[in-house]
């Protein structure tokens, strides 16, 4: 599966790409476990991007 999101960069998109991604993931079939951890790693990511990066 591939995609791509183009959000803007704000805190409000981080539940967006939770979402997302976590039924894609559900979709795929990958463990609950597994996607909690996913989900949890992009959160922490997308909130470095919001809190640091550049306009």
């Amino acid at each position: 599966m591939k995609f791509s999101l183009a959000l803007p960069r704000e805190a409000l998109s981080i539940p967006v790409i939770r979402r997302v991604l976590g039924e894609a993931l559900r979709g795929l079939g990958v463990s609950e476990d597994c996607v909690a951890d996913i989900l949890v790693a992009t959160s922490e990511a997308c909130t470095n991007v919001i809190q640091h990066a550049r306009g």
